[in-house]
């Protein structure tokens, strides 16, 4: 080898370890090394807990009932297109039997029954008059024939002849009497009894001009008028409930849980009442197994009609028994079982013997302890 072959393969050799000092290595590159574990505290879950109690289960059931008067009448005008005289009443108002409500115009009704009135009073006078003359005359008549009589047992013969022929004349005298007084009396009873069904008519046109309540009770509605307002046949214009006859009404397949007697509670809006279930038959109406009646043992006359509310009626119950929260009672492999929270914290199922449940509780046979804690969530 040349000296100048020589000195160029040195060179390169010098250039080569210069580069490699440079950071171009040919070798591989070391990883750096992973960031060791963070290591963390045991973060403990949070459940919804629920003590073991003692006390009673009480399966119920509620039951709607409605308010409404035992007894109510509507009044309305049997006749229409008449203008309404006066309206006596408000709505609130206490009425008693036989108060007149309302009336229509009836002035010249009143004066014909005023004058018919006089006359029938008149018919009845002549005919006690009549009677009365009839049973003096009758009386004087009736003394001459005694008379006549007596003096006919003591008469000789040549007198009886003439005494019994006056005797025949006075009977007759007395038969014509009676017969004249039997035709004036039928007289009178005709003209009375024609006076009475005038008077009857114009009564009876009067009341349909008037509005009479036929029960005690509260006024509940009244028809709102004005000076002109006339009457409308057979429309409804003032409403009379019995309040203290008010029954609370149970309808429908929920009836069969009531029987007559029974004490009740009433859960209104306004607040609770009691109440006694009672025969349809007090209330005067026909029974009915579809429809059952109670009947506030005190009246009140606060409540609103047909107010809605609603009996709680006890089916079933138990007390002082272990129960939980149903929400913490579960199904697994056919067995009932809680979770409960071990002495470590830890989330522990444990089988349970469960029987009697109601109202979102569940009666525990055994498997749990009174003061113990089960999940609900």
């Amino acid at each position: 080898m040349r000296k100048t072959d020589s000195f160029v393969a040195k060179l390169i050799f010098l250039s080569l370890i210069v580069s490699f000092a440079g950071g171009c290595s040919l070798l591989p590159v070391e990883e750096e090394a992973p960031p060791p574990p963070v290591i963390r505290s045991y973060e403990k879950t949070d459940y919804k807990l629920a003590d073991v109690e003692k006390g009673s289960i009480v399966e119920t059931k509620n039951i709607s009932c409605q308010y409404s008067p035992a007894l109510e009448e509507t009044l309305s005008f049997s006749i229409g297109g008449v203008l309404i005289k006066s309206v006596y009443v408000s709505t609130g108002d206490v009425v008693k039997k036989g108060d007149v409500l309302a009336e229509l115009e009836s002035d010249d009704l009143v004066r014909q029954t005023d004058n018919q009135t006089l006359e029938l009073e008149k018919l009845k006078l002549g005919k006690s008059q009549l009677i009365d003359t009839y049973n003096l005359n009758l009386k004087t008549e009736s003394i001459k024939l005694e008379s006549l009589r007596k003096k006919l047992e003591t008469a000789d013969e040549n007198q009886k002849q003439v005494i019994e022929a006056q005797i025949a004349s006075q009977e007759e005298a007395i038969a014509t009497l009676t017969n004249n007084h039997k035709l004036q009396l039928e007289i009178y009873n005709t003209r009375i009894r024609v006076a009475s069904d005038k008077l009857a008519n114009l009564k009876s046109q009067t009341d349909q001009r008037r509005l009479v309540a036929g029960i005690d009770g509260t006024v509940t509605y009244v028809k709102k008028v004005d000076a002109n307002s006339t009457s409308v046949e057979n429309e409804k214009f003032i409403t009379v409930a019995d309040k203290a006859s008010s029954v609370f009404i149970v309808s429908g397949e929920d009836v069969s849980y009531l029987k007559p007697g029974d004490v009740v509670s009433i859960t209104l809006s306004s607040g609770t009442r009691e109440g006694t279930v009672i025969d349809a038959s007090e209330l005067g109406l026909e029974p009915s197994d579809r429809t059952a009646y109670v009947r506030l043992n005190e009246t009140a006359f606060d409540i609103k009609e047909r107010a809605s509310g609603s009996i709680t009626i006890e089916l079933d119950r138990r007390d002082d028994v272990l129960y939980v929260p149903r929400a913490a009672v579960k199904t697994a492999n056919g067995k009932r079982i809680v979770y409960i929270l071990n002495e470590d914290g830890i989330k522990t199922m444990r089988e349970v013997e469960t029987g009697f449940e109601a109202g979102g509780k569940v009666e525990i046979i055994s498997g749990l302890e009174l003061g113990e804690q089960v999940i609900v969530e």
